[in-house]
């Protein structure tokens, strides 16, 4: 199995999140694991609020993406994106996909 670990800085500078890609082959794609321990406050921290994923027999919980993720630069665009939603939801609550939208659209 292929794999990458790598730390995000938030846009914010707010945030070092680290992250393992592992490429889970060509019928999963790649999945994100969120190595770092994320501290939520006071907001939901349940894995549909926060889009995490955690499946049997892992050790850590995954960005929960909609779409198969097929390439390693696909899966770093997403965890980005995920860290930088994640500072925004910590500080400001909100909804992940109301603030993803606003932040793609900058």
């Amino acid at each position: 199995m292929n794999y990458k670990r790598l730390i995000y800085k938030t846009l914010d500078g707010s945030m070092n999140i680290e992250f393992v890609f592992m490429d889970c082959g060509e019928r999963i794609g790649w999945r994100v694991y969120i190595i770092s321990d994320i501290e939520y406050g006071e907001q939901d921290a349940s894995g549909p609020a926060t889009h995490r994923n955690h499946f049997p027999g892992d050790t850590y919980k995954c960005i929960c993406w909609t779409r198969k993720i097929n390439t390693l630069d696909e899966a770093k665009t997403i965890a980005a994106l995920w860290s930088d939603v994640t500072s925004c939801y910590i500080k400001n609550g909100g909804s992940f996909d109301s603030i993803a939208s606003s932040l793609i659209k900058k």
